[in-house]
């Protein structure tokens, strides 16, 4: 019997991409992958709160295939038998693992079973980096990102991403002494800087006069084309400053040029483990605490 592993892809598109990633590298160790995206089976829609998103782009575009019912009613069995300690020992095959945070230091040798569920962020740089052409393949298979990904860089637009929201609840948003310290960065180099913010908090970005040098302020956007049309502006620019966002580290990875800077956040964040999510050659900016 073929080697069966699902894999769950949820969160926003910087997760989405990663999940994808992951679930290529497993494909590569012999497994049929299936993609399990129930996480955004949502009963109501209409009532959204911070924790919503869609799929951006279908699974189709990584040559990969949606888990069916029949499928995903056969692993939830195998898990609960799996489970049981009368009944463990022999479903020596399966292995369920759930990881969160943590899960870069996944052991892709732990997979020798017939069947494998996978759910978790993968959350590790180098997914990305062993799977970059299959990730450019697979989003320009969206016109307007292929167009993006083929046209030349916009020279000395930088890209800042302010992500607050949830990340205020969490306590992981950024004091305003990063953003001041990214800056200087590129003030003590002498280099221009075209300021493109993309966030979630536009309020607060006006509020603060350190922004107002800003030549575009894009808000937030929930739907798969407003992300798309986002994503695409993302990937023109010449600079990077991600912060800790995924969805500004996805754009950084797949548009650096040997001219860029690419700054992130040291650590990605600070009340948990800290994920493989730089480049040897990215700056650091210290990560302090807001004063509340």
């Amino acid at each position: 019997m073929k080697k069966i592993a699902i894999v769950d892809i949820k969160g926003g598109f910087g997760n989405q991409i990663f999940q994808f990633a992951f679930a290529n590298e497993i494909k590569k160790l012999g497994y049929k992958v299936y993609i399990n995206k129930s996480f955004y089976d949502f009963k109501n829609k209409i009532t959204k709160d911070s924790t919503y998103r869609e799929l951006i782009l279908h699974e189709n575009n990584f040559n990969f295939q949606k888990a069916g019912n029949a499928i995903l009613v056969f692993f939830k069995v195998l898990t609960k038998l799996n489970l049981s300690n009368k009944t463990k020992w022999f479903f020596k095959y399966f292995d369920k693992v759930f990881i969160k945070y943590d899960d870069y230091n996944f052991d892709s040798s732990k997979l020798n079973h017939k069947f494998v569920y996978l759910d978790g962020y993968w959350q590790n740089i180098e997914y990305l980096n062993n799977n970059l052409d299959f990730i450019k393949q697979s989003i320009s298979n969206d016109i307007k990102i292929k167009k993006s990904l083929n046209s030349p860089i916009n020279k000395n637009e930088t890209l800042l991403i302010v992500r607050r929201g949830d990340y205020i609840d969490m306590k992981e948003d950024l004091d305003i002494t990063f953003y001041k310290e990214a800056l200087n960065y590129f003030e003590k180099l002498d280099l221009e800087v075209n300021l493109n913010i993309f966030t979630d908090d536009v309020d607060w970005v006006n509020k603060n006069k350190l922004f107002d040098i800003a030549k575009n302020v894009y808000g937030p956007e929930d739907s798969s084309e407003g992300v798309i049309d986002l994503f695409s502006k993302m990937i023109t620019n010449e600079h990077y400053i991600i912060c800790n966002s995924t969805f500004a580290l996805i754009a950084a990875i797949l548009a650096e040029k040997k001219s860029s800077h690419v700054l992130i956040a040291d650590p990605w964040m600070r009340n948990y483990k800290n994920e493989k999510l730089f480049k040897s050659n990215w700056i650091k900016i210290k990560n302090t605490r807001p004063k509340y």
